[in-house]
């Protein structure tokens, strides 16, 4: 099943993106925004395709004249396969929550478990829960065969036309922002994006959003927090940042690529603001320079364990490496 983001789109932005200039440098669209603060986002119609994501956008400054300008980060991107399963038109509100995994294309074992983690505790707590694993092709772009029994025996991939690359995550972010907002918003108030290499305690979550109001939980953004990380500059590191790139010393705070949570309200906001703004290849950081432009803040995920099969003992986490998920429930 193929699914493009349709045909044009105009979007009327009411009082966002400041003082923003046309400029590609990110210094300049990074002072824009941040000098004032984005307050909202009022999307008058959204409808994609795959090769013009946005043709052009009226953007409405506070105290300017109307000036329309073109995204700044406008990748071509279309979904080669969806599920016919999840997000299927008429299912309002029928998830407790949806959880899109950033999974990469070979990793066959770990989509297994984690489909097994999930089942199991949804089938013990009586809850709804959608699962749907984000995929690029590989590099001669084909489908493996392998992946394509994947597909017909589990319904659950979304498959887009990004090469599947670790730098390249911030394009199957970017998918997933794009693919949530035009299919999936009706079905779940909060969308949970996970690693494929973790997995989460869904009994903790519950009780988490039960000390929430619905429409809190619709409208922020929770994960662990990176605070104050400061910018490598260092070329023989791997997070080397180039000057032009990001110009300042420290990055704002941002949830944690391994697991974060975005509100149903907030998708359209995210996903059209990541057209405008800079392409950065590390997607958490890329999120929450999205994060800051909106002068949101990260509500903290309590016992969030990243990265981490053994967390400490008698500690049961919301959030871990998939082996300790594994053990627990004995997949």
């Amino acid at each position: 099943t193929s699914r493009k983001f349709g045909p044009h789109a105009c979007i009327r932005a009411s009082r966002v993106l400041g003082a923003a200039t046309h400029t590609d440098r990110l210094l300049g669209f990074l002072r824009g925004f941040l000098n004032r603060r984005a307050s909202s986002l009022a999307l008058s119609a959204l409808d994609w395709d795959s090769t013009a994501v946005l043709v052009s956008v009226t953007v409405i400054f506070l105290k300017k004249p109307n000036i329309v300008t073109s995204p700044v980060n406008n990748p071509s991107l279309s979904v080669i396969h969806s599920s016919n399963l999840v997000c299927t038109a008429g299912n309002t509100n029928s998830y407790a929550t949806m959880i899109i995994v950033k999974s990469a294309l070979t990793n066959y074992a770990q989509r297994l478990r984690l489909r097994q983690v999930i089942r199991k505790q949804t089938a013990q707590i009586n809850v709804t829960v959608a699962i749907l694993f984000s995929l690029g092709l590989p590099s001669n772009g084909k489908v493996p065969p392998e992946l394509v029994q994947e597909i017909t025996q589990f319904d659950d991939i979304l498959l887009a036309n990004y090469t599947d690359t670790y730098m390249n995550l911030t394009l199957k972010t970017i998918t997933n922002l794009r693919f949530v907002h035009r299919h999936c918003l009706h079905t779940s108030p909060s969308f949970v994006f996970l690693d494929d290499d973790h997995g989460i305690n869904l009994t903790q979550l519950h009780e988490f959003f039960s000390k929430l109001s619905l429409s809190e939980v619709r409208r922020s953004i929770f994960g662990f927090i990176n605070s104050k990380s400061p910018v490598l500059r260092t070329r023989k590191s791997k997070w080397f940042t180039e000057p032009e790139a990001f110009p300042f010393p420290k990055y704002p705070d941002y949830a944690a690529g391994p697991c974060y949570i975005i509100g149903a309200e907030l998708i359209p906001k995210f996903s059209i603001a990541a057209a405008f703004t800079q392409f950065f290849p590390v997607e958490d950081v890329f999120l929450g320079i999205i994060t800051a432009k909106f002068g949101l803040r990260v509500h903290p995920l309590p016992n969030v364990y990243l990265h981490r099969s053994k967390p400490p003992r008698r500690v049961f986490p919301l959030v871990a490496g998939l082996d300790f998920f594994g053990r627990k429930l004995n997949i």
